[in-house]
């Protein structure tokens, strides 16, 4: 009895644990969701700083088993555009501030600013004086994007006092509008790249070409936001030759590294990691570790980047493969939950079993009770029925499968049982 009692369970304990299991699949079914092998990024031009940042991106990602695509586009309106279009391909996207905001881009969240990209003016002749007259045959260049009403080199042109009705700027690539402008064919070119962009260097050098000298820098950084004031040294361009020939204020928006919402967290990790190690150094215009900054720019930081930026990578994630870091940090989101609600579950059963178990053999007792009862107010008999039902409660605390704990009670209702059974015969 006490070998057989040992050997099986409960049906509450077999039932607790099938309930567990069965919790524990249908919560892993439902979260656990292993990030993708391929993410896109919309970058920018083809040749561009971002779009070579992006490629030093992937380089990196590529360490830990991760694709990512890299997207040419036409610059940060673009990629915004691929961003916010359900069906886009970009996950991914470089977006200069002033681009978007947290109102028009729900569906998109910041991992911080990566680097900076100056609106850089540079001119041939003259400029007008601020709130002078702008010459009607004035020819003006901007971005590819400069047709768009929300392109920056626009905007900041528009700011400066050129009419809306002179003559249309031209949308050029960088490249191009440089040699536009060393040929004479434009007056003025606008550019917001960053300080890597060859074309920018190509006209700090070039003779005859100045950059402009921006005299109200605060006042348009006061009026928008997303603008940094920068220094550029002279001579910085070319020592030889003084280029520039004086130290020159810039203003410049940063560029935010942008994902879905909807983008893995580990992959946003990967990122922010990539990022690190692209940006992490020093630069003409920043300190080294000043980026990736936690800086929302225009749109909120997710949770990843903001626990990023206050714990770095996790600790499984740095310490492990990538692949094997995100199983196991999925295996304990799955079973974080399923331990919440199984322990309390768990603790409870062997208060569950006692009171089953007390409950069957007060049960056998009460029984036993009205058969002894009965015994006493028939003391003449017949008895053959009270015989009958002493059996039968004989079977039943014979064929009870307890554990050892409660084997003595079992074998205390099995000699009442044989108690009553010999007043019986003995009446």
């Amino acid at each position: 009895m006490v070998t057989e009692s040992r050997r099986r369970r409960n049906p509450l304990a077999w039932l607790a644990v099938a309930a567990v299991l069965v919790l524990t699949a249908v919560v892993m079914v439902l979260l656990f969701k292993p990030p993708p092998r391929r993410v896109v990024i919309a970058a920018g031009p083809a040749g561009s700083p971002a779009y070579q940042f992006a490629e030093r991106y992937r380089t990196v990602m590529a360490r830990q088993g991760v694709v990512l695509e890299v997207l040419a586009t036409k610059g940060p309106l673009d990629n915004l555009a691929q961003l916010r279009d359900p069906a886009g391909r970009a996950d991914i996207g470089l977006l200069s501030g002033g681009t978007t905001s947290a109102e028009d881009a729900p569906g998109l969240v910041s991992l911080g600013t990566v680097f900076y990209t100056p609106i850089w003016v540079f001119h041939r002749g003259r400029l007008p004086p601020p709130g002078g007259d702008w010459p009607r045959d004035f020819r003006v260049a901007l971005g590819v994007e400069g047709a768009s009403a929300g392109d920056l080199g626009r905007l900041h042109l528009a700011a400066v006092g050129y009419p809306a009705d002179a003559q249309a700027p031209l949308a050029l690539e960088p490249a191009a509008a440089a040699e536009a402008l060393q040929q004479g064919r434009v007056d003025l070119v606008v550019m917001v790249e960053a300080w890597e962009a060859q074309p920018v260097h190509t006209l700090l050098a070039a003779e005859g070409v100045q950059i402009a000298v921006m005299r109200r820098v605060d006042a348009h950084v006061a009026l928008y936001p997303y603008l940094t004031k920068l220094a550029l040294p002279q001579g910085v361009a070319d020592l030889v030759r003084d280029r520039p020939p004086t130290d020159i204020v810039l203003m410049a928006p940063k560029v935010s590294l942008v994902v879905r919402r909807s983008v893995n967290s580990a992959v946003q990790y990967l990122l922010l990691e990539a990022a690190t190690e692209v940006h992490g150094g020093a630069g003409i215009f920043q300190r080294a570790g000043q980026f990736p900054a936690a800086e929302r720019g225009d749109l909120v930081l997710s949770r990843a980047a903001e626990s990023y930026y206050k714990s770095g990578t996790p600790f499984l994630q740095r310490h492990l493969p990538f692949w094997i870091a995100v199983a196991l940090t999925q295996l304990g989101l799955v079973l974080l939950p399923v331990v919440g609600i199984a322990y309390p579950l768990l603790r409870g059963i062997p208060a569950l079993y006692r009171g089953w178990m007390r409950y069957r053999l007060n049960h056998l007792y009460a029984e036993l009770k009205l058969v002894e009862t009965a015994v006493a107010e028939r003391p003449a008999g017949p008895h053959e029925d009270l015989a009958a039902r002493l059996d039968q409660l004989a079977t039943r605390a014979t064929g009870m499968h307890v554990t050892s704990a409660y084997l003595q009670t079992v074998y205390f209702l099995r000699q009442h049982i044989d108690l009553v059974r010999s007043r019986l015969v003995r009446s």
